[in-house]
């Protein structure tokens, strides 16, 4: 009896552990006698579409930053992005089960010079919360947690000052 209650108690969340699949927008332009390369945008889909909704809106904010017409669809801000500037975006899918996603985007955009970035994404498929570092690691490991990554940072950066220095030394 007491096993029937268990698994009575956690099914729900077992059986919505999910993983998202993904519908994408891609836009081509033609110049002249070849394609351009496309811009490839990714939209979650989910069986609770609510909670794809969520996670989509979310994922428009951080992209079109400086959005001010919140009406607009993503497909209108790519191509008005894409025209002025010059924008290309993909997309890789970095874990995708057990109700988690993460997944990145990469960006490159001209203006007087080109750049590129990443914009990193991590989302509980059950809620469409974007998760955070600090839900991922318990509250009592945290702050361990954080001292070890700090340590780890400032021994690469003084490796990274040796290494320098003693190539520049040696000409």
């Amino acid at each position: 009896m007491k096993i029937f209650v268990i698994i009575l108690v956690f099914s729900p969340f077992i059986l919505t552990a999910q993983s998202a699949a993904f519908k994408k927008i891609s836009i081509t332009e033609k110049l002249s006698d070849r394609v351009d390369t496309p811009i490839i945008y990714p939209l979650v889909a989910l069986k609770n579409t609510l909670t794809a909704d969520k996670i989509n809106e979310t994922i428009k904010k951080r992209i079109f930053w400086d959005e001010n017409d919140k009406a607009k669809t993503a497909t209108a801000l790519l191509r008005r992005d894409r025209k002025e500037r010059h924008l290309y975006i993909s997309y890789g899918i970095l874990f995708n089960q057990n109700g988690i996603l993460s997944f990145d985007i990469i960006l490159e955009a001209s203006g007087a010079y080109s750049t590129s970035w990443y914009e990193y994404f991590n989302f509980d498929l059950n809620t469409g919360k974007e998760l955070d570092l600090k839900d991922l690691i318990q509250s009592e490991k945290y702050e361990s947690f954080k001292a070890e990554v700090f340590e780890r940072k400032k021994d690469s950066v003084q490796k990274y000052l040796s290494d320098t220095k003693q190539r520049l030394d040696t000409g």
